[in-house]
Parts: C-alpha cells; structure tokens; sequence
C-alpha cells in the first residue's frame, strides 16, 4: 500500500524534488524516531536511517536515498502501518496548522518531532509536531552550580559516584539547563553511559537523541570505540537508536570511518 510519493507532490514543489520531499520527510523521520518503521527499511538503508536518529540527515534525504520517494507500507512495522492507515490522511492538515499554508518552503532545521499526542485512538504519542530549536541548545562542562542534580537523582543516579574522570556535559537553551549525560571510561576504548536525563518540559522532543548522539560524539573523541548502557535504563529508547544486547547491557559500536 503508498500512502504517498514525492511525484505527487512535485509540480506544487515547482519542480523540486528536494522541497516536495520535505513534509513526507519529516513524517518518515518522526516514524524513524519512535519505532514505527520496519525491518525491511532497516535492512535496505541501515546506514541513513541510524543517520536519521542521530541527526546527520534529515527524514527528506531518506526517503529520497532509502524509499525511491515512496511512503510505502512496507517501510513501516504492524504498529506503524495501523498509525498511517488512521492518521496520513490528516497529516498535511495537521502540517499546515504548524508550519502555515506553503507545504514546501519549511527548513528541516526549525522542526523537531514529537511532544504533544494527538490523543486519537491510534495509540501513538507524539504528535503533532512542536518546535525545540536544537540549533540553538549548547553543551558545556558544567559548574558546580550547573549540575541538574534533581534530574540525575530523578533518574537513579547517585551523586556520590561521581569521580573526577568522569565525564559529565549538560545542555542549556536560553541559560536553562535541560538536560546532561555522564560518561565514565571502562577501558581505553570502551565507555560507559551512567546517566542522561532530559529537563520534563523538553522530553519526547528529540532531546534525548541528540544527547545520546554528542555523548557518542564524545566518546568517540577521546578514543572509544563502543558505548554500553546497563540493561534498566530505558531499553526501548537504546534499541531503537541502534544498541544491540549483550548479557545484561546494551552497546552500540562505533562505526569504522
């Protein structure tokens, strides 16, 4: 079943294939991003879509690369092919609601997907979109008085743990903290993520991805070559960003350049 093509959307894009790609992009990326994409997609375009969940390229870029410009129901898993079947046909609807009338003319860079729920009975939270200007969040080492200590004992996170090797970064938008991560060095290539915590304003916003993407970053920085997680943190959320099991923890390997 096509839900929707780029084709169809080309002469109101003046012919560009770039721009008629943006809204469909930007729902496959949402579906990337909460797991309602399937296997078949995984296997044909691993690749861009770990890029997608990582924010290397957008939603647009993969289904150009990875779909032939297609919104096809074989890209998608039972639960996202149910989610479409109840929800595409209203989508560019909810679309113009946000963004305003020109369905093309949208940077990919002010959206990040996800936030509110549409609170229809297909069972999905997320949508519609809402905007958090990632662009505009910075990452620091924080001081003293920086540390979202509330966040991290939230999370479980003991503070007296904390060592001075270890590697703590927060995020801050507009002089607000809103989120952190701690990384610790189990070997000279393996690290470890003790904690990261999202401010509850800026969760199913995106932020938590982008977290996990610097903290890899991070890791990868200082010679690391796999990130492991324990196996009670949030296990959906670490599956579907790439992580494979092992034992009672989750890894994600770092990709050879």
């Amino acid at each position: 079943m096509r839900y929707d093509d780029v084709q169809s959307h080309l002469a109101a894009a003046g012919g560009s294939m770039d721009k008629a790609a943006v809204p469909l992009g930007m729902y496959l990326a949402w579906c990337v991003n909460v797991g309602l994409t399937g296997a078949e997609l995984d296997e044909s375009a691993q690749t861009a879509v770990l890029r997608v969940r990582y924010r290397e390229i957008t939603g647009a870029e993969l289904l150009i690369s990875g779909c032939a410009g297609v919104l096809d129901a074989r890209w998608f898993n039972e639960q996202g092919r149910d989610f479409c079947e109840r929800y595409y046909a209203s989508f560019l609807d909810d679309f113009r609601a946000v963004f305003g009338d020109d369905l093309y003319e949208v940077s990919v860079c002010t959206v990040s997907l996800g936030a509110q729920s549409r609170g229809g009975s297909c069972g999905v939270e997320g949508w519609p979109m809402t905007q958090l200007r990632l662009w505009e969040v910075r990452m620091y080492r924080p001081y003293s008085d920086e540390i979202p200590w509330d966040l991290l004992e939230e999370a479980g996170f003991d503070a007296g743990a904390l060592t001075e090797q270890d590697q703590m970064r927060v995020a801050k938008l507009n002089g607000q903290v809103i989120g952190a991560y701690v990384l610790r060095a189990l070997s000279a290539s393996s690290f470890c993520l003790l904690a990261l915590v999202v401010d509850a304003a800026y969760r199913r916003r995106g932020m938590g991805r982008w977290l996990l993407g610097h903290a890899i970053g991070l890791a990868e920085s200082k010679g690391g070559r796999e990130l492991v997680v324990g196996g009670a943190h949030a296990p959906d959320f670490f599956t579907n960003m790439g992580f494979q099991s092992r034992e009672t923890q989750r890894y994600y390997a770092f990709t050879p350049e």
